[in-house]
This record gives C-alpha cells, structure tokens and sequence, in this order.
C-alpha cells in the first residue's frame, strides 16, 4: 500500500493556509465582497468617485481581518501542538490500508481511520496532498521520494470515496 510520513509544522500551516480555510468560510468571504465590489463598480460606472475609498476601506479591512483569522487559526493550532508534545510540530504516518486513510501520531500513540467513503475532496500543494472529509476532517500525505503520486490517485479512484474525478 502506499504509506508517507512528516512533520506539521510552521511551513505545513503556512503552505496549506487557503486549502484548510474551509469551504463555507470561502463562500462567505465571496458574500461579504460581493456587495462591496459591486458598489465600487457602480461608483466607477456612474464616475461618482468622490467616496471611491469607502469600498477600497471596506475590502482592505475584510482582507485584514481574513489574514488576521487566519493567522489565529494557524497559532491556536501550533499553541495545541505544543501542549501535546511541547514543541510547535507534530509527526504524522498515513498510510492507505484497505479500510481507509490510517493516520497516525507517534509521539501521543493516536490513531485515527478515515474511511475512503467520507473523503469528499482532494486538494494537492507541492509538498502535500490534502484529502477532506465531508465535515472537515483532513488526511495528509507527504509528497516526497517514497509516496507515488500517480499511483496513489489511480489507487483513490479505484476506492468508493465521494470525490468527483475530472478525467
């Protein structure tokens, strides 16, 4: 079967930052912008550019305040991190049994399975392969030397997960 392993860490967080920003929290950052670069172009459209600013201030404040969310998010998970194994990192062994996604954590001895029919999506980065359960839940796959990409794709195909292949 096909097996990797890693470290989370500060460069995991940082390199997977939008696609562990979720779902539901992408479509309501397309909501709140929405009404504000309509009215930017409707104030373009019109040449009303007197209050220009009020929807450039809107969208600069929304950014900062995503960057910001995900900055919290980012440290809440390395502050737990580090009051499990005292160190901002964790190790991380997925291997791709008959079952499932077996995910497993050799400094706390955790183990966790992520049966191949929840797995909705896959996002892949260059060092990492993101598989999302429907209520969240991510499997990681270290991209590296010993995991075949390929093979790893055409062997999820062949499984009954809930993902959409585009051929």
């Amino acid at each position: 079967m096909f097996e990797s392993s890693g470290k989370l860490d500060k460069a995991f967080y940082r390199e997977t930052w939008w696609q562990m920003f979720g779902r539901r929290n992408k479509l309501s950052l397309i909501f709140a912008m929405s009404p504000i670069v309509a009215a930017a172009a409707l104030m373009v459209y019109w040449r009303t550019y007197s209050h220009i600013w009020l929807p450039a201030l809107l969208l600069l404040a929304l950014f900062v305040y995503t960057w910001r969310f995900v900055a919290r998010r980012r440290r809440l998970s390395q502050e737990r991190l580090r009051e499990i194994n005292g160190v901002p990192e964790s190790s991380l062994e997925t291997r791709f049994g008959p079952e499932g996604v077996q995910l497993h954590n050799p400094e706390s001895g955790a183990r966790v399975v992520l049966p191949y029919e929840t797995i909705s999506h896959i996002h892949e980065t260059s060092n990492y392969l993101l598989l999302h359960s429907r209520s969240g839940q991510v499997a990681v796959a270290f991209k590296g030397p010993g995991l075949d990409r390929d093979g790893l794709v055409a062997f999820l195909k062949a499984q009954p997960t809930a993902i959409r292949w585009k051929d």
